[in-house]
């Protein structure tokens, strides 16, 4: 991104993300991280919104942190599915549903005074797998149906488009053998990770004993 143009996007250089990393980049006044993809302020579900005057919001829009990078003129990064300390939680989003993110963000865009043009800001889906293994942690869409894509979203409303509960409909199909398998995967993937854990430090009172000239007792019958 260079000039006064703003890339709204999630971007890697390797092409995708794993699961529960944490991404190099920092906040700072052309990176913000945003664990969700409500775009509109009209999106924010209404629990989310202060009860009084004391209260802050729990979810503040995309479209705030937008408008902050075109009023500095140098424009900027924003990283949805990414918590505020970097951690990548990513989104689980069908292809219809990300339709609907572009369609959200041309309508709110369209709405500023002046209006942002198409040329000043891009969105990038980046994949996020479980682990380095590059195994998805989400079902991929094999067929798309063009009729349903020019169907019309329900942008800036905090009630669920029908992209929505499509998504969720095809969630609740998933049988039982892709459940085993999702569950055994998670399983080994944690116990993978304790394991690493438990030889690194392993590693580091070896390292510390042969320090101090600490030898292993010989093992007894």
């Amino acid at each position: 991104m260079e000039g006064e143009e703003t890339s709204v996007s999630v971007s890697s250089e390797r092409g995708y993300y794993v699961l529960g990393q944490v991404v190099s980049q920092v906040e700072d006044l052309i990176h913000e991280f945003k664990g969700h993809c409500s775009i509109s302020i009209h999106d924010i579900q209404n629990m989310s919104l202060p009860r009084s005057n004391s209260e802050k919001r729990t979810q503040n829009s995309v479209s705030i942190s937008i408008a902050a990078m075109l009023n500095t003129g140098q424009g900027g990064t924003i990283y949805l599915g990414v918590t505020d300390s970097g951690r990548v939680n990513g989104l689980s989003l069908t292809r219809y549903q990300q339709d609907h993110i572009e369609m959200s963000l041309k309508w709110t865009l369209e709405r500023y005074t002046p209006p942002v043009s198409d040329s000043r800001y891009c969105v990038i889906f980046v994949p996020v797998f479980s682990s380095k293994t590059l195994i998805p942690t989400h079902h991929v869409e094999q067929h798309l149906d063009n009729e349903r894509r020019n169907r019309p979203h329900y942008v800036a409303s905090s009630n669920s488009c029908w992209c929505d509960r499509d998504a969720w409909a095809q969630q609740s199909l998933l049988c039982l053998e892709d459940v085993r398998q999702i569950l055994m995967h998670r399983v080994h993937e944690h116990y993978r990770l304790k394991l690493t854990a438990l030889h690194q430090q392993q590693e580091e009172l070896l390292h510390l004993m042969h320090q101090h000239g600490v030898n292993l007792p010989s093992p007894t019958q």
